[in-house]
């Protein structure tokens, strides 16, 4: 648990990390493209210092070729006339010499020229923020190959952390399995000495015996026993016997049972006793 602590405690610091260095690189990249483009509308070097008066040798060397095509054009007119090809040639470069003089300044500028001191500086941004950029690269790519390592190792310990579960599971049945074993082993060994000593966990209290009478039912039990069954057996049927009548022997149970008064009274002529009075319930 430790060791797990402290791999995943790495790899969240080097994410962190790895996300700020991420946010940095890419605001590099955006400043190196803006720099870029600065760059291309920047001439790369610009005049110093102009100095004019000096000759211009262009515009004397066209003069000298100027005035060589002229006394040529006289040598031809002398021995062709004007429509032979040689007089139309050279007239014709003597036109174009013309217009060539014509444009030319008399005098010529000189001008020197320098690094252009705003390119100088953006292309020293530029190389900054290149090696910048090239750090930021670098040390993304090292923690990028820390945190695979990292979680190359944490799915090592998973892995290990299951097998040993599976081991310590294999352990701990392997122990149960092997206590029982020692049990058992031990239990057999005290039947065994108890055998050998003549020694039993089972005290004889009295030999047994043959006996050639029943040890139950007992007579007087059972007697005694039909005795109370025939009494309560004769309670039993008198009572039934009386509640199965359909006899009243008071004027209050006629009224209770009828709701009606009673009115006349008369007497039961198989009554036992001329005193006795017994009502009858007589079918409707």
């Amino acid at each position: 648990d430790g060791k797990r602590l402290l791999i995943e405690t790495d790899i969240m610091e080097t994410t962190t990390r790895l996300r700020v260095l991420e946010a940095d690189l890419e605001a590099t990249q955006a400043r190196v493209d803006s720099l870029d483009e600065s760059l291309v509308k920047l001439p790369e070097r610009v005049t110093a210092e102009e100095v004019s008066g000096h000759p211009n040798v262009a515009l004397d060397n066209m003069r000298d070729t100027l005035f060589s095509l002229e006394l040529r054009e006289k040598e031809l007119l002398a021995k062709y006339q004007e429509e032979h090809p040689l007089v139309i040639s050279t007239r014709q470069q003597l036109a174009e010499s013309r217009r060539i003089v014509a444009e030319l300044p008399a005098e010529r500028t000189q001008s020197t020229s320098k690094i252009n001191p705003a390119r100088e500086s953006q292309e020293l941004k530029l190389l900054d923020e290149r090696t910048k950029q090239n750090a930021l690269l670098a040390e993304v790519a090292e923690l990028r190959e820390h945190q695979g390592r990292l979680l190359a190792e944490l799915e090592t310990l998973n892995g290990d952390e299951v097998q040993l579960r599976e081991l310590q599971r294999e352990f701990d049945i392997a122990e149960t399995n092997y206590r029982v074993y020692q049990g058992k082993l031990e239990q057999a060994r005290i039947t065994q000495a108890m055998e050998a000593d003549r020694i039993s966990n089972v005290t004889v209290t009295q030999e047994a015996t043959i006996s050639r009478r029943p040890a139950s039912p007992k007579k007087r039990e059972v007697a005694a026993l039909g005795l109370v069954l025939a009494a309560l057996s004769s309670v039993g049927v008198v009572m039934l016997a009386e509640a199965s009548k359909r006899t009243f022997r008071t004027a209050e149970q006629i009224e209770r049972m009828l709701e009606l008064p009673v009115l006349i009274r008369l007497p039961d002529p198989n009554a036992s006793s001329a005193g006795a009075t017994r009502f009858r319930l007589l079918p409707r």
